[in-house]
């Protein structure tokens, strides 16, 4: 019931009017091969290498509304986004009902809306771990987990564990508010350097080889972005087991700043983050 009172007030807050308990959100991820319906743990993240599909269907007055967005990622080539694209046509003959037009939506350009229905957004550098079969691969091409192909939804597989569960070394993310709903933000990966921080906003730093997850409080970050960028790391936390500790700027401690060189020392800040349209300070 709080997990439908959360989407209820993240459509309202999002310019929606819908009935409660009416709301179904499904998100694909869409490849040059196949197209695989994420599941719950999976939804909301997504990778700069990789194409998605959304379909929030809901009831306004027991009349039966649709949106349906399309979302791609910054590193998608454009011959590769071409082919996604016949793939993507072919998804819409099979799930989506007749007349729905898609919203296109590029990395670091999404509608307030698109990110108010995501309910914490993550959004990190790379091609999506996952395989088409339903079966996550780890970092050496091996089998990260069984996945069941689901006929009922025309033949598509779905996913079972979070690709956060294949993270691995130091990963920096910055969150940022852009809708008012509780969980209208959205946490992008941006190179992890300390010359990244800002006063003005929460970060979240993953350091797997510690099993250590910190979110790192700006001075003038404000009380209702540290309770969503927990929320945040709570799903990290439930991915691989990760001890979560809390920071504030100009009292890190040892093991922050040492997780934050460790990263500099392995070039791992070499991705390129700059502004993001439409947050909110």
């Amino acid at each position: 019931a709080a997990a439908a009172a959360a989407v209820v007030a993240a459509a309202a807050a999002a310019g929606l009017d819908i009935d409660e308990g009416s709301e179904m959100l499904n998100v694909w991820l869409v490849t040059a091969d196949s197209t695989t319906l994420l599941g719950e743990a999976e939804r909301g993240v997504f990778w700069s290498g990789a194409c998605y599909m959304c379909l929030y269907s809901y009831t306004h007055g027991g009349v039966e509304r649709t949106l349906l967005y399309f979302w791609k990622g910054r590193d998608v080539s454009a011959l590769n986004f071409l082919t996604w694209r016949f793939q993507l046509q072919q998804l819409l003959d099979e799930a989506v009902a007749a007349g729905t037009i898609p919203i296109m939506c590029s990395q670091d350009e999404e509608p307030d809306r698109f990110i108010a229905l995501m309910e914490g957004m993550v959004v990190l550098t790379g091609r999506h771990p996952g395989g088409v079969d339903g079966r996550l691969s780890g970092a050496d091409g091996g089998d990260g987990g069984d996945g069941d192909d689901d006929e009922s939804n025309g033949g598509l597989s779905l996913m079972g564990p979070s690709s956060l569960s294949k993270l691995r070394g130091v990963l920096l993310l910055q969150v940022k508010r852009y809708v008012a709903a509780e969980l209208g933000v959205c946490a992008r990966q941006v190179p992890a350097r300390p010359d990244y921080l800002e006063s003005a906003d929460v970060f979240v730093l993953l350091h797997t080889a510690r099993a250590a997850l910190f979110v790192w409080r700006g001075k003038h970050a404000p009380a209702s972005l540290v309770a969503a960028a927990k929320a945040l790391a709570d799903r990290f936390c439930a991915a691989q087991p990760l001890k979560l500790s809390e920071v504030s700027e100009e009292a890190e401690g040892k093991s922050f700043w040492d997780a934050m060189c460790e990263a500099m020392r392995e070039g791992v800040h070499r991705l390129v983050v700059h502004e993001f349209p439409g947050a909110r300070h």
